[in-house]
């Protein structure tokens, strides 16, 4: 077997959505979910940094995936690292180490990119697929709140702020950087779901106060609302605005509210810790030196 990586042509991303409806399609119909992929390629963010790649073997694919481009840092030092999403192998070419080796053929071709400082994923099944391929996977849990009928005392945000501030992290560690794009990526998401199922969309996408900010999403898949990022200094500073997600999740009927630690919550009525259920954060060197990704938000899963 002789397989290289290369980059899919517009007509193969589209098979691609044919053969991985089944995998990610949850609670759409085949058209509703080719519509969503051409939709979020489309948008702005995709359009400046997403790529897909195919390992293949003459002319069979024998597995995928997608990269989106993020800002990043490693000791103050700026940079580029790529999100890996959608790795797919169909199920007659699985069990013979091909995503392994798309993994690898990854960073090789990622390495030739100077300021290229590291590769990054969220995974579903577990560290130790991609272990084998160099990735670390980081600590990772979820805090989860109800929701309530509540004023809080907040700016209620319809649109992510200009620009997010830069997020600060020890030395020797990667840190992806949120953009303004990449959030209101994630709001589109949460618009085409609320249309293509007929459910009411949020009213807001976020919430500031004198000492922090939040935004979120909806997950109709889940039915939950997620907080994509919070920018606050402690519990105290950061529980207004997650009233606010609670209220927000209240009006939509969302039955949750779900943060990624980044700084504990202990003390929030109502707050409960859990080790999370898949999401796993892992990361591979590139072009830098770091020994943890830090300050992983949900604004940059993919």
């Amino acid at each position: 077997m002789t397989a290289a990586l290369r980059l899919a042509t517009f007509a193969e991303k589209r098979a691609r959505d044919e053969v991985t409806f089944a995998e990610w399609g949850t609670r759409l119909t085949l058209p509703q979910y080719l519509e969503r992929e051409q939709a979020l390629r489309a948008h702005p963010w995709s359009q400046q940094g997403m790529e897909t790649w195919l390992l293949t073997d003459g002319g069979e694919v024998l597995s995928s995936c997608e990269t989106f481009r993020n800002a990043s840092h490693v000791s103050g030092v700026d940079g580029e690292s790529y999100a890996i999403a959608s790795v797919f192998t169909e199920e007659q070419h699985r069990g013979k180490g091909h995503a392994n080796r798309l993994m690898f053929a990854l960073q090789s071709a990622l390495k030739t990119r100077e300021t290229a400082q590291g590769l990054v994923l969220f995974s579903d099944v577990g560290a130790s697929l991609y272990e084998r391929s160099g990735f670390r996977a980081e600590p990772a849990f979820d805090w989860v709140l109800p929701p309530m009928e509540s004023v809080a005392e907040v700016e209620w945000l319809s649109a992510p702020l200009p620009t997010p501030p830069r997020i600060a992290a020890p030395s020797n560690s990667l840190v992806l950087q949120p953009s303004t794009l990449q959030l209101d990526w994630h709001h589109l998401r949460s618009r085409l779901y609320a249309r293509l199922l007929s459910l009411p969309p949020l009213r807001h996408y976020g919430a500031r106060t004198a000492s922090g900010t939040a935004w979120w999403t909806a997950q109709f898949k889940s039915d939950e609302l997620l907080v994509l990022w919070l920018d606050a200094p402690d519990a105290e500073a950061a529980a207004p605005l997650l009233e606010a997600a609670q209220a927000e999740a209240h009006r939509a009927g969302l039955p949750r509210v779900r943060v990624w630690e980044t700084l504990p919550l202990t003390g929030l009525a109502g707050a409960q810790r859990f080790p999370r259920d898949g999401e796993l954060p892992m990361s591979v060197a590139l072009n830098a030196t770091f020994t943890h990704w830090r300050s992983v938000d949900r604004a940059l899963w993919v």
